[in-house]
Parts: structure tokens; sequence; C-alpha cells
């Protein structure tokens, strides 16, 4: 008995069943490595935010012990003035 249609006579079942859950697992790959590297971007984000938070606290620190220093100094300079006593009545 002739096929009406020998062009698909080669072809298999499997060569012809697409998987429908494809393109969704494909998708789904994509956002996830969209998301990873938003969380890399961020991460790297934070260091640096962390890295200038650090840096500020350091010259914060040296400013404080130069006002420290200044009004040692200050305080060093000006003389105490004495009590004087009150006069009893």
């Amino acid at each position: 008995m002739p096929r009406d249609y020998p062009e698909y006579e080669d072809e298999s079942p499997e060569e012809t069943y697409r998987d429908p859950l494809k393109p969704f697992l494909i998708a789904l790959v994509v956002l996830l490595l969209l998301f990873a590297a938003i969380i890399v971007l961020l991460y790297m984000r934070l260091q640096t935010a962390n890295t200038r938070a650090e840096t500020l606290s350091q010259e914060l620190t040296a400013v404080q012990v130069q006002l420290d220093d200044l009004r040692a100094q200050r305080a060093a300079e000006t003389p105490t003035p004495t009590p004087t006593e009150a006069p009893t009545p």
C-alpha cells in the first residue's frame, strides 16, 4: 500500500514531538540569571557603600582627635581664674 505523503516517511514521532514546557523553562532560566545579576550588582553596591562608610568613619575619628587636641591646647593656654572670696558679712 503506497503512502500518500512520502516526505514524512523518515520522521519518527520523537522528532516531531515538541515539549510544551521548553519555552517556559527557557524563560525561567533567563529570569533566574537576571535575578542573579541583580543580586550581584546590589552586593557590589553594598560593598562600595560599606567602604565609603568606613572611610568617613576614619575621617570623623581623625577630626574628633584633632578637636580634642585643640580643646586641650586651648585649655592649657587660657589661665583659669582664681575664685575670689566673697565678702563676709
